[in-house]
Parts: C-alpha cells; structure tokens; sequence
C-alpha cells in the first residue's frame, strides 16, 4: 500500500501537494512568529535608514549589499509603519515560499515527483533556520536563494528571453546579500565549462554591478581567522547544515558522523556513476564551494550561525539532485526511505523553529517593555539614551520621531505590568539606568524624619536620631521600601549591603553595594504612569535608613 504512493499523480494534479504543503508552512511559520516584533538588527534600520537615498540603499549593513532587501523595507515603513510587525513577516514568508516552489519546480525535473516534493517540504519547514523565517530582517537571504534557484532553472531554456531574466535574477542575489556573488560565480561557471562563450553576458551585468558596489561603498573591515579556523568553520557549517536538513543534530559527534557517511557516500556515487562532470554539475559545486569558503573566511572570527545553513543548504540539496540527475529513477524502496527521512527531518525541524520561535518571542517582549518605560521617562532622559541592548543602536531622540512618523510596537503600561518577569525585570533595568538610579557616596541632608513601609525580613526596626535602623538578626536582613519616589540615605553600619530597585518588577534591579561604615545617598524621580518604587536592601549587618531631601 505504501508503495503505491510513490506513483507520480497526474500532471494536473502534481502541484496539490506542493500547494498543502506551502499552506501547512504558512500556518505553521505564522503561528510560531505570533507576537515576534522588531528585534536586534532590524532597530539599526529603524534608527538610520528608513529613508530612501543612495546612502540608506547602498551603504553596507553588517558587511552586505542589501540595496532590495532595505528598499522593500523603507516602502513598508511608510505603508504599513512599525505597530505591526505581520506585514513584514508575511512579505519575508512568501519570498521564502517562492523559493521554495522554485526549488521543487527544479528538483521535478531532476528527479521522481515524490523525492522532489518531500526535499521541498524539509525546505519549506526548515526550522532549524528560523532565524530567516520569521526574521524579515533576512530577506536578503531568501531574495538571494529565489534568484539563485530561478537563474539556473532559467539557463536551461537557452533563449535571449531566458538569459535576461536569469541575469536579471543574480542581479537580485548580489543586490540583497553579498552571498548572492556565489550564485553568480557558479553561474559563470557552468557557462565556461559548457563552452557558452557568448552567453557570459549573463553574468556580467550582476558581477559587475557587485566589483563596482564593492569598490565604492564597501568599507569592509572583516577580520580574517587562521587557516585552520576558517577550514574548522567550514566543516562546522557543512556538518551543521547536513545534520539539520535530515533531522539530526546541528553539533557534535552525531552532526560530524553524519557529515562523514554523506560526503563518503557521494563519493562514491559519484565514481559508480563514472565521474560525471557535467556543466551544471560544476556550476553547482562552484556555488558551493564558493559560498562556504566566503563564509568560512569571513566570518569564522564571529562564528557560526543557524541562518547561514539556509543558503548552503539549498546549494547542498541541488547538488545532490544534479549528481543523480542523469542515473536511473530512485526505485519505489528509495522513495519511500527519502519520504520517512523527509518526515522525520520536518517533526525535528518544527521542533527547532518552536525553540528559536519562543526566543524571539523573549526578546519582543522584553523590547516591548523597555519601550513602554521609555515612552514613560522620554522628558527625564537625554536624546542619546539607548533603552535596551535588543534595540540595538536606538536611541530616545529618535524613537520619538519614529512614533510620530511609523508608530510603535511598544506595550502599553497595563501590558508591560503583566508581561514575564524577565521582560519587566528589563524594563526595570532601562529605568534605573535611564534615571541614573544609583548609590551616590557622600553626605546627605537628611530630615529627621523615619522612614516609613519598610518591611523587614531577619531583623528588627526601630527609632534612632530621626532616622529607621534595622538590626540584623540572621544572614541576610532584607528591608523592602515601597514608594512612589526615593529619597533616602542608606548606610551599613556593619557588613555588606547590596541595594536592588524596580518598579516594574520590584526590586530586580541591582544599583550598588555598601561596605560597612559607607553611606550613600538613593535618589528616584516619581514615574507615576508605572506605579511606585520598591528600594530592597540585603544586608549582611545593621542598616540605617533615613529621609534625605529630594
């Protein structure tokens, strides 16, 4: 019964399967990217470059031409703003399943209708890349894979129309990541070694338009590693890559045993199969060789990266096809193994893109959160304030015109006050650092006056000059300090005093420390959009606290 299913359907109906599949990849991809917003990279763009010019175009960002990619971007900020982050991940889903039909349009043609369709459906759910799924900013890489793909498929029909297209296509790789230059060079050749001497124009266009990006706007300043780095690195990005596409593991021993049976095993295919050396066969492995030697070298100082797999994984898959092209059809046994493999490689993928998805997820709703403090302290900080590391270069004068220009994806105070601890924890820390929240040495005018609503845990509280002294009884005494805004001295009379403050999530945050006989002076500003001010002291001796002027 099994068997049967490897018969290829009718030509009319050879496309339902692969239209399931882009709808399960859909769904899955749009589910797992729910509440994922703007993060890390793509802040870079928001803070400089979301206008279009020659420079927010053409500039490198992180070493790469990506003149289309930002383009597409820019156009989406003043269409859709920055409150929603779904248009952009849908824009960067249906270039990733465009590639992915193009892929299986290709593998089609290579192979028996079930291999290519159970390749392109690990492709669609690859989720061990999901850094390019649900990521926008890696448009870039999707833009280059879709054209790399179609230019080869578009060399075969050998017509003056084709040909355009498909140098139109590199352009497209080189214009969206620098990688997109091992499409290129692959293609160039497939074209030397098929003797296609007067179709080398192809490639020039593309080529020649990356020479002169590169000798004008690159200022590259990439740090190159050792030989046996760079050739560490390669094998890592191969044996990650490998391991991944069929389901097994990106590191270690499993990734590496299993890199070693795939390259022995084509190995020796390809002497079984009398060496073939055909055009595309060479421009295929050129690709390769290309792509992860460029990476190897140019990023083996920075290291490894899921999303690099994304590019040399398609590279991987048509190179294996190519290999087999010209030999008999996979017999139904074949099939079959390739469908299970197939099968367990996307349960495994989808397990990964769960991973990386709950990440993400992390990440927008800490920066989330930061942004819903920073829209409560705009006028107390200076324009140079940066809120968050996950926001990269932004900073408080510019947010302020984003809002006004594009919106924000920020929560609002009710949402950051129920977001995860973590999240708030963070926003906390964008508030102390913002106000400068912090223990400042010296004397201090205090008032004479106790400190009211502490609350103390291992100690005891009494009266002394004006001022709240806590006893300690047991290692540590905490005191807590609930108000809206902070005044006061604090001094350890004897032991260490480590000084936490928060209102987000109380007391989280660590300010300072005091060691015995220091005192210093604790101020905080009212924030009364995000509630009142927890002081939380752990002292391993005796506290005073007193009111000191604001």
């Amino acid at each position: 019964m099994i068997l049967a299913t490897t018969k290829t359907p009718a030509r009319n109906n050879q496309w339902i399967g692969l239209v399931l599949i882009l709808i399960t990849g859909t769904v899955i991809i749009f589910y797992y990217g729910q509440q994922v917003t703007f993060v890390i990279d793509e802040w870079q763009l928001i803070q400089s470059r979301t206008t279009p010019s020659a420079s927010s175009l053409l500039d490198p960002f992180n070493n790469h031409l990506m003149a289309i990619p930002i383009g597409f971007t820019q156009i989406f900020y003043h269409i859709f703003g920055i409150s929603s982050h779904f248009p952009y991940r849908a824009l960067q889903l249906i270039v990733h399943l465009g590639a992915a039909t193009v892929l299986f349009v290709y593998l089609k043609q290579r192979t028996a209708y079930w291999v290519a369709l159970s390749v392109a459906a690990v492709f669609v759910l690859y989720g061990y890349t999901a850094a390019i799924l649900i990521w926008p900013i890696s448009l870039g890489w999707t833009l280059a894979v879709l054209g790399g793909i179609s230019a080869f498929l578009l060399l075969d029909r050998r017509s003056p129309t084709a040909d355009l297209a498909a140098s139109a296509a590199l352009l497209v790789c080189v214009a969206s990541t620098s990688v997109g230059i091992a499409f290129v060079i692959g293609v160039a050749v497939e074209l030397i070694a098929a003797r296609h001497w007067r179709r080398l124009w192809i490639v020039g266009v593309p080529l020649a338009s990356y020479l002169i990006w590169y000798a004008t706007f690159s200022n590259s300043n990439t740090k190159t590693s050792s030989l046996s780095a760079t050739l560490r690195f390669a094998q890592e990005l191969l044996a990650q890559t490998i391991g991944t596409l069929l389901g097994v593991q990106a590191r270690g021993v499993a990734a590496d045993a299993t890199l070693v049976v795939v390259a022995v095993g084509l190995g020796f295919a390809w002497l079984r199969l009398g060496k073939p050396h055909s055009a595309r066969l060479l421009g295929i492995a050129a690709t390769l060789v290309t792509m992860v030697g460029a990476l190897a070298v140019g990023r083996a100082s920075s290291g490894l990266t899921s999303w690099f797999s994304y590019a040399v994984g398609v590279v991987l898959i048509i190179l294996v096809i190519e290999l087999f092209s010209h030999s008999r059809p996979p017999s139904q046994f074949i099939q079959v193994l390739i469908v299970i493999i197939a099968l367990w490689a996307i349960i495994w993928n989808v397990g990964q893109l769960n991973n990386e998805a709950k990440r993400f997820r992390e990440i927008s709703e800490t920066e989330k959160t930061q942004l819903a403090v920073l829209a409560s302290i705009e006028t107390q900080v200076p324009n140079s304030f940066m809120p968050g590391p996950f926001l990269q270069t932004l900073t408080a004068g510019r947010y302020k015109q984003v809002v006004i220009d594009f919106g924000t994806p920020a929560f609002s105070v009710t949402e950051a006050k129920q977001a995860k601890k973590i999240a708030r924890s963070n926003g906390d820390e964008t508030l102390v650092r913002g106000l400068n929240v912090r223990p400042l040495a010296g004397a201090a005018e205090t008032l004479g006056i106790p400190v009211a609503k502490i609350a103390v845990q291992g100690g005891t509280i009494s009266e002394i000059s004006g001022c709240t002294q806590i006893a300690n009884q047991s290692e540590p005494t905490t005191a807590t300090l609930k108000n809206p805004s902070l005044a006061v001295t604090v001094e350890s009379v004897g032991g260490k005093a480590t000084i936490y403050a928060g209102i987000l999530s109380p007391g989280s945050q660590f300010i300072g420390e005091l060691n015995a006989g220091e005192r210093a002076l604790i101020k905080a500003p009212a924030v009364p959009s995000l509630g009142q001010w927890t002081l939380k002291i752990v002292a391993t001796g005796n506290v005073r606290i007193c009111s000191a002027s604001q």
